[in-house]
């Protein structure tokens, strides 16, 4: 379990600096779709969603719900730039090492694996700690 509630691990972040640019948060796409961060930087705009307590199931919505929301994105505006896509979390969750289908024990492989399958979707994820 997260030691950071959301809008703790979004300031945590948006503290270290890792991105320039002029930030908006809480970005409505509609009555019911939020994102939570949007950075628009010198070479890009970065569509950012955060999730506390990085289940299996809350890593898996969160994959779904930053692609959904960069394309809502750019499809609602005119941009110039690309649309760069990003999860940001707290240290990986306990539900992670109960999986058997990694070839080794240690957590930092276990992180590593994550981080390869989201950017197979084009997704930088970004772990708490480790990363920020």
């Amino acid at each position: 379990m997260s030691n950071l509630n959301h809008d703790q691990l979004v300031e945590c972040f948006i503290k270290s600096g890792i991105l320039k640019g002029t930030l908006k948060c809480k970005v409505k796409l509609n009555h019911e779709l939020e994102i939570d961060l949007v950075y628009n930087t010198e070479n890009a705009i970065w569509i950012i969603e955060a999730k506390v307590n990085p289940t299996v199931r809350n890593l898996a919505t969160a994959l779904g719900q930053v692609l959904i929301y960069g394309s809502i994105y750019a499809n609602y505006y005119k941009l110039e730039k690309p649309i760069k896509l990003m999860v940001i979390t707290d240290t990986i969750g306990v539900s992670w090492l109960d999986v058997g289908f990694w070839a080794e024990d240690k957590d930092i492989y276990k992180i590593n694996y994550l981080k390869e399958l989201f950017e197979k979707h084009g997704v930088k994820l970004l772990v708490r700690v480790l990363d920020f």
